[in-house]
């Protein structure tokens, strides 16, 4: 156990009342997990825990907060990813400390009047380095996170003093929850509808981050933000990388000798390019135009309780799905001749990208259509105004279809439907309105869905997450 820990403990020794029981109490719990955990020195080298955590983390989310203190008795805090560090930093510290760790919060942000410190001081400070290398934890509010890569990594793209303490603190054993955990990661803010017209991600919206994971995927904590996906898809083409891990809100991935766990009320998407091919430009018209395209993308989703390594993407649904009901397109019989095919009119609403990837797994056609259109003036598809209007418009076209191999798992024992889902194909191809309206592009009858906006899940701004 490191100093500032022991000094927390003795300190709640002497202490009794209401902080002794809220803060102190589960700290003995937390101990015996850690003294019974492998320790650094052993036959065996020490492996770190990542903890890749959603854009959003409530305080009531015990299940998550549990993990990311299980091997962490004190952690320290950064919160430069905020633009409220020192407020959401406490709400963090208050949460971690809750659940019996000792927490502190560095100062860290992009506005030096926020602790009364330049970050670029800060961050090559050696008590603020020893003190976050000592540390068994280390946890990351969330926020914009390539605010937090200006603290972790330099100019030059090499880790900060601060960024290496991170990396040291993982390599000897440690819990990095939060944070920029990929070798490079994407801003957030960005139009999807502008990358998937260029088909690329400008270098100034990408950043590097501390290569906590393999380089074979990128990590996204904002996966199901309007238009997230594209913007991944987007960035993995372009940038060679095959896999890609998003975190939903309130989510996160415990990610452990190249294993990971889902943890929490919703759940992550996983993207797998290694099969992708060339999409045929079938017309001479499209060969013409500008813009994204491909062919033969898988994409999974998992909840709860769900395991998968990292290296074999073999994925182990959680024991209540396996009790609980086998989905997948061979389940019912398919049906021949026409039925009903899901198109949702803008695939970047919230709730949509779930829906149609349900739909292919337990509909009745097994295949769903998403748009994708430019609201503004953009032309969407690299295409002349003049053929912005009506059905001439160009966008976006993503069918979601079963394979070969897709199958999934439906639990409802908590009284909630709970879904794994795996190896559901994915194609984009340029589109127009006119498509869209008429429906040509989809055989039988089919039905547009629309979702509502959900309602904000942190009342009074209680929250807080990883980037």
């Amino acid at each position: 156990m490191t100093p500032r820990f022991l000094a927390y403990l003795g300190s709640c020794i002497a202490g009794l009342g209401k902080v002794f029981w809220t803060r102190c109490l589960p700290i003995p719990i937390v101990a015996a997990l850690w003294l019974g955990s492998p320790q650094p020195g052993g036959a065996e080298p020490p492996s770190g825990t990542v903890v890749l955590v959603g854009d959003v983390l409530r305080f009531d989310q015990r299940n998550v907060w549990r993990r990311i203190v299980e091997h962490a008795p004190d952690m320290v805090i950064g919160a430069a990813a905020s633009p409220r560090p020192r407020q959401y930093g406490g709400f963090a510290r208050r949460a971690l400390e809750r659940h019996g760790t000792f927490a502190e919060l560095l100062p860290l942000a992009l506005d030096p009047a926020e602790f009364g410190v330049d970050h670029r001081r800060a961050v090559e400070d050696p008590a603020l380095v020893d003190k976050t290398r000592e540390a068994s934890g280390v946890f990351f509010v969330g926020g914009e996170p390539q605010r937090l890569a200006e603290v972790l990594v330099g100019a030059d793209g090499s880790p900060t003093r601060l960024g290496r303490a991170v990396v040291e603190l993982h390599a000897a054993g440690g819990v990095v929850a939060g944070g920029i955990p990929g070798a490079v990661g994407l801003f957030t803010g960005l139009d999807a509808m502008e990358l998937l017209a260029s088909g690329r991600v400008p270098r100034s919206q990408l950043f590097r981050g501390l290569g906590l994971v393999s380089p074979d995927w990128l990590v996204d904590q904002h996966a199901f933000s309007p238009g997230r996906l594209a913007e991944m898809l987007v960035a993995m083409r372009q940038l060679g990388i095959a896999r890609g891990i998003g975190i939903g809100v309130n989510t996160a991935a415990v990610v452990s000798g190249g294993r990971a766990e889902v943890v929490g009320d919703e759940g992550i998407l996983l993207i797998d390019l290694s099969g992708t091919r060339p999409m045929p430009e079938s017309a001479p018209e499209s060969r013409r135009l500008r813009g994204f395209r491909l062919a033969g993308a898988r994409l999974s989703y998992l909840e709860h309780g769900d395991r998968f390594d990292m290296a074999t993407l073999e994925v182990e649904p959680a024991a209540a799905k396996l009790d609980g009901f086998e989905l997948g397109p061979g389940e019912g019989g398919r049906q021949s001749g026409a039925h009903e095919r899901v198109v949702a009119e803008n695939l970047f609403a919230p709730g949509q990208l779930l829906r149609l990837l349900r739909e292919v797994l337990d509909g009745e056609g097994h295949e769903a259509v998403g748009f994708a259109f430019s609201q503004g003036e953009s032309d969407g598809a690299g295409v002349d105004a003049g053929e912005r209007a009506g059905d001439d418009a160009r966008g976006f076209r993503f069918r979601f279809h079963a394979l070969p191999e897709t199958k999934g798992w439906l639990s409802v024992e908590t009284g909630a439907e709970r879904y794994t889902m795996l190896n559901i194909g994915l194609d984009v191809t340029l589109a127009t309105r006119g498509e869209m309206s008429d429906r040509r592009e989809v055989a039988g009858r089919p039905r547009a869905i629309s979702i509502t906006a959900s309602a904000p899940r942190c009342a009074g701004g209680a929250c807080a997450g990883s980037d």
